[in-house]
């Protein structure tokens, strides 16, 4: 008596998992944390940062929170003293003014050598950003307050010409700058649209303005 034949078993394609997002190393995650921290005042100059309590605190390894805290330092947020560890980084009141005078100056440069005329998008983007600034002020939201104007400077010193350019928010001490209303910062955007005399991006970024911006960046 002949046998049915057996079924061979047709091997399905697997479906394809979703994929999970990228979680963020735990070292970013301390000293983005941190950082808001320090920015908002919610930690003080001076304060210890002992790497237990941190490691407690964020439920992970030393190493973790060590990597943050070397970060912080390159940034400038945070100072390591020998024999008590890691601190809070603060600032003198000169060194407050000589900062903002740096910063002055290096924002007037970047918006001299950005080539004119900016792309519509670009100007978009710029008074987007303004406004979503002046919102977080007004609703008194501080951490927005810090990110948008962090997001505003970053896509405006994108606009320079040069490929690798000194960018002020990227500069270790011109992120440790705070205040309790984001009114110096708001003050920061008007100061770029008054060195170019113009009332609005939209006119600035279109040129419409080049005798006073060159005046302005220029000295004369």
């Amino acid at each position: 008596m002949v046998g049915k034949p057996s079924k061979r078993a047709v091997a399905r394609p697997a479906k394809p998992r979703p994929a999970s997002p990228a979680r963020e190393p735990a070292a970013v995650m301390i000293a983005k944390r941190l950082e808001e921290d320090i920015v908002l005042g919610r930690r003080q100059p001076k304060e210890r940062l002992i790497e237990q309590d941190l490691s407690d605190l964020f439920q992970t390894h030393r190493g973790d929170v060590r990597l943050a805290l070397f970060e912080l330092e390159k940034k400038g947020l945070v100072e390591r003293i020998p024999n008590r560890g890691a601190l809070v980084r603060g600032l003198t009141p000169l060194e407050v003014k000589e900062i903002y005078a740096v910063r002055e100056e290096l924002e007037v440069m970047a918006v001299r050598i950005i080539p004119f005329p900016v792309g519509n998008k670009d100007i978009e983007r710029l008074e987007q950003l303004q406004r979503q600034h002046a919102a977080a002020i007004t609703a008194g939201d501080l951490l927005s307050v810090f990110y948008s104007n962090l997001s505003f400077h970053q896509a405006l010193f994108g606009l320079c010409a040069f490929t690798t350019a000194i960018l002020p928010e990227r500069a270790p001490w011109t992120r440790y700058m705070r205040n309790s209303s984001g009114r110096t910062t708001s003050c920061s955007m008007s100061a770029l649209m008054s060195a170019t005399g113009s009332p609005s991006f939209a006119g600035w970024a279109r040129g419409s303005w080049p005798s006073s911006r060159s005046r302005r960046c220029t000295g004369r």
